[in-house]
């Protein structure tokens, strides 16, 4: 699901992380309950015996522009975007490898702002959150890219660090359009769980994230002094095995072999995603 609800307003440190109506929902659902609203709040309204747990992906959320060029200090003090912080989802963050800009004349000069296999800079992060809550977002695809004038000045998407994608061509009549953020990677790890879905159930959480080795993206610690500052201080409480930027980091998939949840067939699925050196 790539649809995310900001915050209403700015948010007390306390309230980072922790359950909404539409979180707690998808939480429910994603276990496999049927919910309800009432005047005391969320109702199951089945049984457990019933349960028909689902897989949810989500969007982590997209920084607003405009984008600054410390952007791992702006992606540190961005949290996660409703209802990407539900403890039963899989929240989908960005990074990226798109740096060539050598193609587009109306950009000489400029330089990307993240390095191949840095968090893009249009991605939010759960740096913020109390040690309490989840770490966000679990895995990381390509989000696209930004890039910065030759003194710094300006911070620009040129299309050429963006992804490509099909366009409804109801007003340009063009079949195609480019678009970067967390929409896009949620998308790239929905057609990957899709093409592992033959093999069934049963197997984690129904997830490449849960039966797939991953990658770990190392950031930069490059960033203004107040701004390496504030990622520190915001990091100290939350130091454990996995990054609160990235968490398990970007996927690489290998073959997998298996069978379907009624065992009456094969399914093979080879799905390639780009490793980081």
């Amino acid at each position: 699901m790539a649809v995310t609800a900001p915050n209403a307003g700015p948010p007390t440190a306390a309230d980072l992380g922790q359950p909404t109506s539409w979180s707690a929902t998808v939480d429910a659902l994603a276990a496999g309950r049927a919910v309800d609203t009432s005047h005391v709040g969320l109702v199951y309204i089945d049984e457990p015996a019933d349960r028909a747990p689902r897989l949810f992906i989500l969007a982590a959320g997209n920084v607003r522009s405009p984008l600054d060029v410390d952007h791992l200090t702006r992606s540190d003090l961005e949290p996660i975007e409703d209802p990407g912080q539900a403890w039963n989802a899989i929240t989908v963050g960005a990074w990226t490898e798109q740096t060539d800009l050598s193609h587009d004349a109306t950009f000489v000069g400029w330089t990307p702002l993240a390095p191949p296999g840095e968090l893009s800079p249009f991605s939010r992060t759960s740096v913020s959150f109390k040690a309490s809550w989840p770490h966000k977002p679990e895995v990381v695809f390509e989000g696209g890219n930004a890039a910065a004038s030759s003194a710094a000045r300006t911070v620009d998407t040129p299309p050429g660090l963006q992804l490509l994608t099909t366009d409804a061509p109801l007003h340009t009549g063009r079949l195609l359009t480019t678009m970067a953020g967390t929409s896009p990677a949620t998308a790239q790890h929905r057609r990957v769980s899709a093409a592992l879905e033959p093999l069934g159930p049963g197997r984690g959480r129904g997830s490449p994230t849960e039966r797939e080795r991953h990658q770990p993206v190392v950031p930069r610690t490059k960033g203004t002094s107040a701004g390496v500052s504030a990622r520190r201080s915001l990091e100290r409480p939350r130091r454990r095995t996995r990054s609160p930027r990235l968490h398990r980091g970007l996927p690489r998939y290998r073959m997998v072999e298996g069978t379907t949840s009624t065992g009456s067939q094969r399914a093979r699925c080879s799905v390639l995603a780009r490793g980081v050196n």
